[in-house]
């Protein structure tokens, strides 16, 4: 059965200028959070009159971003560390997943330019990473790249860390086109084709529908449709459009909603960890293989960042932790 995964970039509200408003071909941006928070409230009301073929209503992946590193913000966007994931965590549903988006920072910091090396900045994002683990928690299982700028350095990143991977935007040339999205390529994370809904860059189209059903035709299970829009836009509206497209397509077969990492590995948790201390080094131990490498967040002071523990044996690492200083381990299950 195909699973429809709805994403949504979650980036809080966004200023436009009458010059950008003049030129728009989409919808319009929620310009402050009083006003997307009223929609989301709208949104958790009304969004059970679009139930997929079994009854069921829509869950969310919602890809939560931190605006953070930038010199300016021309278009006020929300900034600072949890600004975006506090204001948003209130309407997400249990059903729902949450996961991480991220726009690289780029090498003036600017906020509206797009940046195409994930590792000039890498400290800034693997700080967010490492306060949202710390200080909220919670590890992310999804990702979505900012622009869906997707470049080597970037890509060995997450095959390090974070297994499953919605940044693939169309066109695409090479693996992806009609794979089995149950396996990972080469080993490592398992990439999903993901294309803008309805933007000015791309609007999804009943081939794109039609290619995940006979995907699923060929190999039953495999046929996932992901779809990404904004939360600063009506998520309603995205919703309404994207389930009729599903419906006219499907045209009866059966079709499921389903969060984007349910989607992938049903019943998939983050490993436990079991912690000892000797001669001052601290051993993280678990009880399975994982994906990746640990990622090890550590706040000393001032500084908050990743560091590598060294890896003693298939499921046991070490690291001498600073004086006064505290940590936070988080890791995936091997795919």
């Amino acid at each position: 059965m195909v699973k429809v995964v709805h994403c949504i970039d979650a980036e809080g509200p966004l200023e436009e200028t009458p010059e950008v408003r003049a030129t728009l071909t989409s919808k319009p941006c929620f310009p402050t959070w009083a006003e997307l928070e009223q929609h989301l409230g709208v949104l958790t009301k009304r969004k059970g009159s679009y139930c997929d073929t079994q009854g069921n209503p829509p869950r969310f992946s919602w890809f939560i971003a931190d605006n953070i590193g930038w010199v300016d913000n021309p278009r006020r966007k929300a900034t600072g560390q949890h600004a975006v994931y506090d204001r948003i965590l209130p309407y997400v549903s249990p059903e729902d997943s949450i996961g991480w988006h991220f726009h690289a920072v780029s090498p003036r910091r600017r906020a509206l330019e797009y940046s195409t090396t994930w590792t000039t900045h890498l400290p800034i994002a693997e700080e967010a990473l490492c306060r949202r683990l710390l200080e909220r928690g919670t590890f992310p299982s999804t990702f979505r790249a900012g622009g869906a700028v997707m470049r080597p350095d970037l890509a060995a990143w997450l095959d390090l860390f974070i297994p499953f991977d919605y940044s693939t935007h169309p066109p695409v040339g090479g693996p992806g086109d009609a794979m089995d999205w149950r396996a990972p390529v080469d080993g490592k994370r398992i990439q999903v084709l993901t294309p803008e809904l309805d933007s000015i860059s791309y609007h999804m189209t009943t081939d794109d529908v039609e290619r995940v059903f006979s995907i699923d035709a060929v190999m039953p299970g495999a046929g996932v449709l992901a779809y990404a829009g904004h939360d600063r836009r009506s998520v309603l509206s995205d919703l309404s459009l994207a389930t009729g497209l599903v419906t006219k397509v499907a045209a009866g077969r059966p079709w499921q909603w389903a969060n984007a990492q349910e989607a992938l590995r049903n019943d998939y948790r983050p490993v436990p960890w079991v912690l000892k201390e000797r001669d001052s080094v601290t051993f993280f131990t678990t009880n399975q293989l994982i994906y990746g490498s640990p990622f090890l967040a550590v706040a000393d002071g001032d500084l908050v960042y990743r560091d590598n523990p060294t890896q003693e044996d298939a499921m046991t690492w070490a690291f001498r932790i600073p004086p006064g200083a505290k940590v936070a381990i988080a890791a995936w299950p091997a795919l």
